[in-house]
């Protein structure tokens, strides 16, 4: 569904982090990325690499923030909109933004279902997810968010974290009371539904009065 969306050309985007992530969301649309906020040395054509923060923010409109610690100390500063989607934990915001952790739209939907669940009767939730060997955070950041939000509604929450292989991510949730039980199960088979989802969002969010956005204005504006 995400591969028929296309990106409009009067905005430029810049990646914040050169990880896995960020290398998938430049395959699926180079064209787009017009500079790369990174230490490394890699180059990439037609695309600037830097790590002086002025000269990235001179060369973009619009930033989606894909790195390992949270550019929360630096993006403070930043008046142009940023989309978040480091799964790390964030103390400091900036005034124009949408937290993103996971880009995948049928995801997306899904945790909005489970909070309708949670909302509407009364369920409690068994939360599985599965993720890479190399993933170094656990839970997940979509299923902290997801454990966060439905606790916040008073619901409980057990959780189970595995990592091994090359899996990219698995997320099976469980909703249960006396009476009844729905599951759900979502498989990521590549990082491409996260790129495409986040290139999305950034197009839909350059578009946005400054302020304080949830991936649910995203979609609820989609349909």
């Amino acid at each position: 569904m995400m591969s028929n969306m296309s990106l409009k050309t009067e905005f430029k985007i810049g990646l914040i982090g050169w990880g896995k992530l960020s290398k998938s969301i430049v395959q699926e649309n180079a064209q787009k990325i017009k500079a790369i906020y990174t230490k490394q040395t890699e180059q990439i054509n037609g695309i600037l690499m830097t790590n002086n923060l002025e000269v990235f923010l001179s060369n973009v409109d619009v930033i989606i923030d894909c790195s390992i610690d949270g550019f929360d100390d630096r993006s403070v500063k930043i008046d142009k909109p940023i989309i978040i989607a480091t799964t790390q934990i964030i103390t400091k915001y900036p005034k124009f933004y949408m937290k993103m952790p996971n880009g995948s739209f049928s995801w997306n939907l899904l945790h909005e279902t489970c909070i309708k669940l949670a909302k509407n009767k009364k369920y409690n939730f068994i939360i599985t997810e599965i993720h890479h060997q190399h993933k170094k955070d656990a839970p997940s950041g979509t299923a902290m968010r997801l454990i966060n939000e439905l606790k916040e509604l008073n619901c409980e929450v057990n959780y189970t974290s595995s990592r091994g292989f090359e899996v990219t991510g698995t997320h099976t949730i469980t909703a249960y009371n006396n009476d009844e039980c729905i599951k759900f199960e979502h498989q990521a088979h590549n990082r491409k539904i996260f790129a495409q989802g986040l290139l999305f969002a950034a197009e839909w969010i350059s578009q946005q009065t400054p302020g304080i956005y949830l991936t649910k204005d995203l979609y609820l504006a989609k349909f």
